[in-house]
């Protein structure tokens, strides 16, 4: 299931200013790339574990290269899992935080940066 925008409790209501609307816009992109970020980050985690479980691979000795080639094979088809389909933890997590960023005051969302 993909994540969309405007499919959450904390999509923007027609009451909000253009600069509320853009910025809590933005906020949401964030928060979708991080959710998914993070189901990349399990996927990989679980395609390793499940490659433990494997005897050796009868094709590439046992070596450094091989090791770091596994792992970078590993994070890239888990990125494209999870900027697909994804197994749905992305959704969840995002559909749970930005549940709690409607619930936050506007003055605890983004402290502000003293210069």
């Amino acid at each position: 299931m993909k994540i969309t925008p405007g499919s959450h409790p904390s999509a923007p209501v027609s009451g909000a200013t253009p600069a509320e609307s853009s910025a809590k816009a933005a906020t949401d992109r964030k928060l979708q790339e991080t959710c998914r970020e993070f189901e990349a980050i399990f996927l990989q985690t679980m395609l390793k574990g499940m490659r433990a479980t494997l005897p050796g691979d009868a094709l590439m000795e046992d070596s450094l290269s091989s090791d770091i080639y596994t792992d970078l094979r590993d994070l890239q088809v888990a990125r494209s899992m999870a900027q697909n389909e994804g197994i749905g933890i992305a959704e969840a997590l995002y559909r749970q935080l930005s549940a709690i960023e409607e619930r936050q005051p506007a003055s605890d969302a983004a402290p502000e940066k003293k210069e």
